[in-house]
């Protein structure tokens, strides 16, 4: 890629992850910026970019722990759950409450160190980057939108600090103002950006708190990238979480951008195997094998689309919603980059594996009415779960010599 985009980077705090799993992306189809406006940990995400400290994001945000972010004693860090009703426990949550109450919130300096540690003022302001954040004046309620020009040599980190003090924590004094997480006025300033002149924008949402601004692309060239799965929240930092939303960042990235297939799973790109696989399950013999699971000789295709959600029910390969849609009921684990080869191995095994459990997983019939009307919707995923099976389970069985039947037999 030639050009290069504008980039607007929300606020959500831990979920601040999925924008450097976004990031490496970017590196690996060649994605390049010239501007980033932030907002939040999207603007202390926007510091690293800006330098291009790529590895050194990608420690931080797998060692970074909630006391990195926020003062927390020691007893309230170690309570555990027998401590909650305990004396010293009461005591100690009744400072703590006092504390903030003094300091007017959380005390964010372990924040600010770690701004310090990774912000090299004089490096960003030569790197031509067109740099912004936002932040909020709660002193006369005003938004407060800054560029490097707008900012006083050696200001950055407290902005920076400004930027990311989400409600709770203390505000942060510059001056004679003091200011808060500039998510509190526009979490998605993508409007901004537009207004500041650029065409081709990247937009990385992370699902977090705030109000977002206007979103019209008219006029533009605009790439929106969101989260497709929401969990955790802002200050879920468990290495668990971390990592799960980093990778996400990544694979989202890679299929707005095509690399990768996939509606709710990820995987390699595979248009053969993904034809074959279509023409098979929409083929005479496996209509035949698996109609009666439905109780349908016609119109097999709209029957089918009836157990299907709405979103991808209407997919041109709808032997592919069927696979991704069956993975779901089954809870195989989407944040993963599998072959579509392996996510339909990996049915047919978890289907297996219960039919071990349960050999009449698929033949229980309700014993009356109340149990059929509560357990109606229950039927209808073990029907999918069955056709899709069979489906499979056939597909490979079939003989496909004339299509490199070694690379398609299990």
């Amino acid at each position: 890629m030639g050009e290069k985009y504008a980039l607007v980077l929300a606020g959500g705090g831990a979920k601040g992850s999925y924008q450097i799993g976004v990031w490496k992306a970017f590196k690996e189809i060649g994605v390049k910026f010239d501007a980033i406006l932030g907002v939040s940990v999207g603007s202390l995400n926007g510091v690293l970019m800006a330098q291009n400290l790529y590895n050194e994001a990608v420690e931080l945000w797998n060692n970074i722990k909630l006391e990195d972010i926020v003062y927390i004693p020691e007893k309230v860090k170690n309570f555990k759950l027998t401590d909650v009703l305990s004396f010293d426990f009461v005591k100690n949550i009744k400072k703590l409450i006092e504390l903030i109450g003094k300091q007017k919130g959380f005390d964010s300096s372990p924040l600010y160190k770690l701004i310090t540690k990774y912000t090299d003022e004089k490096k960003i302001r030569k790197s031509k980057i067109d740099f912004g954040l936002i932040t909020y004046r709660i002193s006369d309620f005003t938004p407060s939108i800054l560029f490097l020009e707008d900012i006083p040599e050696g200001k950055l980190k407290d902005y920076l600090l400004a930027s990311a003090s989400l409600p709770g924590f203390r505000p942060t004094k510059i001056g004679e103002h003091e200011f808060i997480d500039g998510g509190v006025y526009n979490n998605v300033p993508y409007s901004i950006m537009k207004a500041r002149g650029y065409k081709k924008i990247i937009v990385i949402d992370i699902s977090g708190l705030g109000l977002k601004g206007d979103l019209n692309i008219e006029g533009t060239e605009t790439i929106y990238i969101k989260n497709s799965i929401d969990f955790g929240n802002i200050l879920d930092f468990r290495p668990s979480f971390i990592k799960n939303f980093m990778e996400l960042g990544y694979l989202d990235t890679l299929k707005t951008f095509e690399k990768i297939d996939g509606i709710y799973y990820f995987y390699k790109k595979d248009h053969h195997f993904k034809n074959l696989l279509n023409d098979y399950f929409l083929s005479e013999s496996n209509i035949k094998k698996i109609s009666t699971i439905f109780n349908t000789n016609t119109l097999f295709k709209e029957t089918i689309k009836n157990y299907l959600p709405e979103k991808i029910k209407y997919n041109k390969y709808i032997s592919i919603s069927l696979t991704e849609h069956t993975a779901r009921l089954l809870d195989i684990p989407i944040i993963k980059l599998y072959t579509l080869k392996e996510l339909t191995e990996e049915i047919i095994l978890k289907v297996e594996s219960k039919l071990k459990e349960n050999k009449n997983f698929f033949d229980y019939k309700p014993r009356n009415l109340i149990e059929k009307i509560i357990t109606n919707k229950d039927i209808a995923n073990r029907k999918i779960i069955q056709a899709t099976y069979i489906f499979l389970k056939n597909f490979y069985q079939k003989d496909f010599s004339l299509f490199d039947k070694w690379k398609y037999k299990i």
